[in-house]
């Protein structure tokens, strides 16, 4: 009778481990694993665009989620939460496709307006750009494939 209570205990065990392991599909380009939840530790990896994984959704830490195996049983890293999806994502979204760090923004955003105020245009970019707000409420237009931001009260 003892043996079978260890049993049946282990096995409840067993199961509610696994219960917190959740299927996602990445929803950006690219996707780092990296060796503890930081974004400055070590990438162990990356995982593509529609790539389904497997997280334990208990371990959220700082916008971590620990990545496991299939059977959710060993530990494979750590992925953002941010980009994950229930769903398979249709496409990849537009903000994916082309990021700026922050810092390059600041340099040409410094550059960019030094320049461009000579162009009578108010430091807002070059003559006849058209002017976008992104999703954060910056203002930049297009030059190429680089998105080149102005001050936010040129989309005004």
């Amino acid at each position: 009778m003892k043996t079978q209570l260890l049993i049946l205990l282990f096995l409840v065990f067993s199961l509610s481990i696994q219960a917190q392991c959740d299927s996602f599909y990445v929803s950006t380009q690219s996707l780092n694993i990296r060796e503890s939840p930081s974004k400055l530790a070590k990438i162990l990896r990356k995982l593509s665009f529609r790539e389904y994984v497997m997280v334990d959704n208990s371990t959220q830490k700082d916008g971590f989620l620990m990545l496991k195996s299939s059977d959710c049983i060993d530990t494979l890293g750590y992925v953002w939460a941010g980009y994950l999806a229930k769903e398979m994502p249709e496409e990849i979204p537009q903000q994916s496709l082309i990021e700026i760090p922050a810092t390059t923004r600041t340099l040409q955003r410094k550059t960019k307006s030094s320049s461009s105020r000579s162009s009578n245009n108010g430091g807002c970019g070059p003559a006849g750009v058209t002017l976008n707000r992104g999703p954060r409420g910056g203002c930049y237009y297009l030059s190429g494939r680089s998105k080149i931001y102005v001050g936010r009260n040129c989309c005004n």
